[in-house]
């Protein structure tokens, strides 16, 4: 991961990431610890982002100034990521406006938030996995322990995924399988 800058793994234009991989794992940055995405497109589907820290917003992933860009997530674990402010594991920090009929530039489905933490910086409890001061958030059929009021939720449980150490599960990089009698 990168220090002192933003995310171990900047991004201004479209990106892909698809497969068994960890975008951001360790890493340390000053806003998205694992994955800063400037005005971007990206497509996220089985990835891993583990304990990866930003000296400002989101420990794993922030999205920043989504006017022209958007995120959609799909099977992505963010586990033990810290933030020093806001959002452990994600934060979204719109434009000033949003392009025409984007209803939700950041989108997580069938996802795992677990064990994300963020510093004093952070003006609720619920801070501590997602950070969002405008709506434009959706999680939905994921483990999600707490959101703020601005995130769109549906039908999220807040369960201990009970998920195993970093381990080879088949995949090109270490992931977090879940043990068995889990409920995910």
């Amino acid at each position: 991961g990168g220090t002192g800058g933003s995310g171990g793994t900047g991004v201004a234009g479209p990106v892909r990431a698809a497969g068994d991989g960890q975008p951001g794992s360790d890493g340390d940055g000053g806003e998205g610890g694992g994955l800063c995405l400037l005005d971007s497109d990206a497509t996220m589907e089985n990835a891993t982002f583990h304990q990866n820290k930003a000296a400002g917003n989101g420990g794993a992933i922030s999205v920043v100034d989504t006017f022209m860009g958007k995120l959609q997530a799909r099977h992505v674990t963010l586990a033990n990521n810290r933030a020093d402010v806001q959002g452990g594991a994600l934060c979204y920090t719109p434009s000033e406006g949003q392009r025409e009929g984007q209803t939700y530039p950041v989108a997580f489905v069938n996802s795992v938030f677990f064990g994300n933490i963020s510093g004093g910086g952070g003006t609720r409890a619920t801070d501590s996995h997602v950070w969002a001061p405008a709506p434009g958030v959706s999680i939905a059929n994921s483990v999600l322990p707490e959101a703020p009021p601005e995130v769109d939720v549906f039908n999220c449980e807040n369960v201990d995924p009970m998920l195993k150490a970093p381990s080879w599960n088949g995949g090109d990089t270490p992931t977090l399988a879940p043990n068995p009698g889990s409920p995910i």
